[in-house]
């Protein structure tokens, strides 16, 4: 399938609102590897932590035969496939918390919330993940739930820093991670 297919089954899907098109060209983009060059390049622009490291990680995983998996069966093992593993429980969110949560991380870091990005760059940020996802995919956390800019509260690590959160998403046969660590 060439762009101009591609863009026609979006320009579809968008303006009717069917999930079977929405699937058919998420899946698509899949097997194109837009993902990975989007990820990648979330990556390489988020700035650097307070250990001068990246100050996020972005991933993404296809899954073989997951549609029949639930949704933390299908994120411990694209995690396990990435080399982390999760040291407790995720918290359930909706796309909305998910996108506050990237935007607000990608603006400051962890341990000193230094400035990494204007808040309106933060949100342009966050987009560019979750516009990778389709309208099904679930969001999970490691963040209690009520968590707020001011006070985070981490239920678990994936990565063993001693600041991180972010989001990890699960669209059945893909999941993504967009997840900040940082160091006091």
């Amino acid at each position: 399938m060439g762009d101009r297919d591609l863009r026609e089954l979006e320009r579809r899907f968008r303006e009717t609102g069917s999930l079977e098109d929405e699937q058919a060209w998420f899946g698509e983009r899949l097997r194109t590897g837009e993902h990975a060059g989007v990820l990648s390049a979330l990556e390489s622009e988020i700035g650097q932590n307070n250990l001068g490291e990246p100050a996020g990680i972005f991933r993404g995983w296809c899954l073989e035969g997951g549609e029949t998996e639930d949704s933390m069966t299908r994120i411990e093992r694209a995690l396990a496939a990435g080399g982390f593993t999760l040291s407790g429980e995720l918290q359930p969110m909706d796309r909305h918390a998910a996108q506050r949560l990237i935007a607000w991380r990608s603006h400051r870091t962890s341990a000193y919330e230094v400035e990494l990005r204007s808040p309106e760059d933060a949100a342009r940020f966050a987009r560019r993940f979750l516009d990778l996802l389709p309208s099904c995919a679930r969001y999970f956390s490691n963040l209690m739930p009520g968590w707020s800019e001011s006070g985070f509260v981490s239920t678990c690590h994936i990565t063993g820093h001693t600041f991180e959160d972010g989001v990890l998403a699960d669209a059945g046969s893909f999941v993504a991670m967009a997840w900040f660590m940082d160091e006091d």
